[in-house]
C-alpha cells in the first residue's frame, strides 16, 4: 500500500472511528434519558424499536440509491444531515424539551440516514481501494468499531456525569464533522468509474426501483451471493437476537453479578477486537469465502456450547470465541463479496444483505421472547447454534466456494453492464 492510498485509508478510517465514538456516546445518552424521563424498559424498546424499524424499512431504498450517487460527495451530505438531527436533539435537550417522541424521532431519523449510508460507504471502499488491500482495509475499519464499542460509552457515561445530559449528543454531532474531513482526501482523486444513470428527482422512485431490480437479479444469478443473504440473515437469527435477549436470563441462571454479567459482553467485544486484528494476517488468504463459512460453523458450535455452560469462566471463553470467529468470517465474507460484485450493483447488493439481516433479527427477538418460556434460554442457544451450524457447514462444503472470486465475477460481469445499460437507455 503507497504512501498516499495510506493516508487517505487511515483518514477515512479515523473519521468513521470518530464518528462511531460520538454515536455510542449518544447511545449512552437516550438510554439514560429514556430511564430520567419514565424508568420504563418498554420506552426504552420503543424508542430503540424506531431505529431497527426504520432501519428494515429504508435498507432496500439505501442499496438502490447507493448504485445512483457519487458516493464520498453523497456520504458527505448524509452526514452533514446526521449533524442537524443530532444537533437539534442537543439543542432542544439544552432547552428543557426532552420527551420520548423527541427521542424516538431522534433514533428513528438516524435509523433512516443509517439505512442510506451503509450501503453506500459498503459500495465506496471497493471502489477507493485496489482488490489486494481490502482486507486490510476492512479490517482497520471492524478494528475501529470495535474500539467505539468499547471506549464511546465509558466517555458518554463520564460526559452525562461531569457536563450532563445535553453533551453526549453535542459530541456526536461534532463527531459527524470529523466524518466528512476524513472523506476530504479522496475528493481529488478519480475513483468513480463505470457510466450511471442521471439521477432524476422526478423519477427517483422508479429509477431506485429499477436498480434493485437489477441488484435482485445479481444475486439471484450468483449462488455465493444467494447464499451470502441467507447467512447473513441466519446470523442475526440465530446469533445476534439470542444473544442480545437470552444472554442476561443465562447470567442470570448461572448466579451472576452484574459485574460479571457486564463482563460476559465485554469478552464478546474483546474477542471481536482480536479477530478484526488477526484477519489482516490473512490478506493473502485462499478460498476465502470458503473459510468465511466454516468460521461461521464454528460460531454456531460455540453458540450452541453455551447452552451447556455452568461456570462463568466457561461461558466467558466460548462468547469471546465466538466474537472473534465472527469477525473473521464477516471480513472474510464481506471481502469476497466487494470483490466479485460488479460495482453498478454494489449498493443493491448490500441493501438486501442488510434487509436480510435487519428482518431476520427482528423475528429473532420477538420468537425467542416466545420461545423462552417454553424451552428455556439453553436449549435456544442449542437451537440457534445448531441452526447456523448445520446451514453454514453445508454451505462451506459446496464446490462453488472454490472458485467464486475467478468464476462468479466474470460471469456476472457479463449480465450486470447490458442490464445498466438497458437501464440508462429506457
Amino acid at each position: 500500500m503507497n504512501r498516499q492510498l495510506t493516508f487517505r485509508l487511515s483518514a477515512y478510517v479515523g473519521g468513521t472511528l470518530i464518528s462511531a465514538l460520538g454515536d455510542q456516546m449518544a447511545l449512552v445518552g437516550v438510554a439514560w434519558a429514556v430511564l430520567h424521563l419514565t424508568g420504563s424498559y418498554v420506552a426504552m424498546g420503543s424508542v430503540f424499536g424506531s431505529e431497527v424499524v426504520a432501519r428494515l424499512l429504508f435498507s432496500l431504498i439505501g442499496g438502490g440509491l447507493a448504485d445512483l450517487v457519487h458516493h464520498r460527495r453523497f456520504m458527505m451530505i448524509i452526514n452533514g444531515l446526521r449533524i442537524v438531527v443530532v444537533g437539534l436533539v442537543a439543542l432542544a435537550l439544552w432547552n428543557n424539551l426532552d420527551s420520548i417522541p423527541l427521542l424516538m424521532g431522534l433514533a428513528g431519523g438516524l435509523g433512516v440516514l443509517d439505512s442510506l449510508y451503509i450501503p453506500t460507504s459498503q459500495a465506496f471502499l471497493p471502489i477507493a481501494v485496489p482488490a489486494e488491500h481490502l482486507m486490510v482495509a476492512n479490517s482497520w475499519l471492524e478494528v475501529g468499531n470495535q474500539l467505539a464499542m468499547f471506549v464511546g460509552p465509558a466517555i458518554g457515561g463520564l460526559v452525562i456525569a461531569w457536563k450532563g445530559l445535553v453533551w453526549p449528543f453535542a459530541l456526536d454531532a461534532i463527531s459527524y464533522a470529523a466524518a466528512i474531513l476524513g472523506l476530504l482526501p479522496w475528493l481529488g482523486v478519480a475513483l468513480e468509474s463505470g457510466e450511471r444513470p442521471t439521477l432524476r428527482l422526478g423519477s427517483l422512485v422508479a429509477q431506485v426501483g429499477q436498480q434493485l431490480k437489477i441488484g435482485l437479479r445479481t444475486v439471484q444469478g450468483s449462488p455465493f451471493l444467494r447464499w451470502s443473504v441467507l447467512i447473513a440473515g441466519l446470523l442475526n437469527f440465530a446469533a445476534v437476537g439470542p444473544l442480545t435477549l437470552l444472554l442476561p436470563k443465562l447470567s442470570l441462571n448461572l448466579g451472576h453479578t452484574p459485574t460479571l454479567f457486564g463482563a460476559l459482553y465485554a469478552m464478546l467485544g474483546i474477542g471481536a477486537l482480536v479477530g478484526a486484528l488477526l484477519s489482516q494476517a490473512l490478506q493473502r488468504i485462499s478460498h476465502r469465502a470458503v473459510w468465511g463459512f466454516a468460521g461461521f460453523t464454528i460460531d454456531g458450535c460455540l453458540l450452541g456450547a453455551l447452552g451447556i455452560a455452568h461456570t462463568w469462566v466457561f461461558a466467558a471463553i466460548l462468547i469471546g470465541l465466538f466474537g472473534a470467529f465472527m469477525s473473521v468470517s464477516n471480513i472474510l465474507i464481506l471481502t469476497t463479496l466487494q470483490i466479485v460484485t460488479p460495482i453498478e450493483t454494489l449498493g443493491s447488493v448490500f441493501g438486501f444483505l442488510t434487509t436480510s439481516s435487519f428482518g431476520f433479527q427482528a423475528i429473532a427477538l420477538v420468537g425467542a421472547a416466545q420461545l423462552v418460556r417454553y424451552v428455556g434460554p439453553s436449549h435456544l442457544f442449542e437451537m440457534g447454534g445448531g441452526i447456523l451450524a448445520l446451514t453454514a457447514g453445508v454451505v462451506m462444503l459446496l464446490p462453488f466456494l472454490k472458485t467464486v472470486e475467478s468464476v462468479m465475477g466474470e460471469e456476472v460481469r457479463e449480465v450486470v453492464p447490458k442490464m445498466v445499460q438497458g437501464s440508462l437507455d429506457e
